[in-house]
């Protein structure tokens, strides 16, 4: 079974975790795509009930992980610009910390 995960996250200073309040977690698996927010998957009704309380202007990050499913992310990315999620950033994915380049001091 082949998972992806793309990672909507709220944008704000100092925000980096995947397990933050604010975090909408989309995954691809079986040809189906998920958007999950705080642990529930979203159908329609709570896709808009969550736009619904949106922040208007506030920027969702897309982290997009390496082999991410194209097609996923374009629907996903449709059915939250419909909810008027327009104002989307791409971003890398995080790095795990034993793959950080290491800084000398």
């Amino acid at each position: 079974m082949k998972t992806i995960g793309l990672f909507l996250l709220a944008a704000s200073a100092g925000q980096t975790s995947a397990e933050a309040p604010g975090d909408i977690i989309v995954h691809a698996k079986h040809g189906r795509c998920e958007i999950v927010y705080a642990g529930s998957t979203l159908d329609g009704r709570g896709l808009r009930k969550l736009a619904d309380g949106w922040p208007e202007g506030r920027p969702l990050r897309v982290v997009e992980p390496i082999g991410a499913d194209r097609k996923c992310l374009v629907r996903i990315t449709l059915d939250l610009a419909k909810q008027g999620f327009n104002n989307l950033e791409f971003v890398d994915p995080p790095l795990p910390d034993d793959t950080r380049p290491k800084v000398r001091k």
